[in-house]
């Protein structure tokens, strides 16, 4: 599925060009490992293939899953990983940090980077 924006807002084409998730969203990322972001009410969330929410809206920002794990942020500076319900994949949250989608991440704590 494809990403597309209507005067509705954003959601999702199919092959054909129907609408298999309609346009409901604020702005919609495109599909990885099943998932996409999308935002409501200017927050972020997850939503599966059928248009279910797989992770509620909640979030200041996201990232695409890659290898099961997303980078998401709940306010400026304030990151974390979680797993594919939503649930945090690491103890901690991050001053800065990287996704996994170019390979290995880090993630920073003050000065100190890993």
């Amino acid at each position: 599925m494809a990403a597309a924006t209507s005067s509705s807002g954003w959601g999702y084409l199919d092959t054909q060009g129907h609408w298999a998730i309609p346009p409901e969203f604020e702005l919609a990322d495109d599909f990885s490992e099943g998932l996409a972001a999308v935002r409501s009410k200017s927050k972020w969330g997850y939503v599966d293939r059928y248009g279910s929410v797989a992770v509620p809206e909640q979030f200041y920002w996201t990232e695409a899953f890659s290898g099961g794990i997303a980078l998401v942020a709940e306010a400026p500076g304030w990151f974390r990983y979680i797993d594919r319900q939503g649930a945090p994949a690491f103890e901690g949250v991050f001053d800065g940090a990287a996704g996994f989608r170019l390979g290995p991440a880090h993630a920073c704590r003050g000065q100190e980077c890993a």
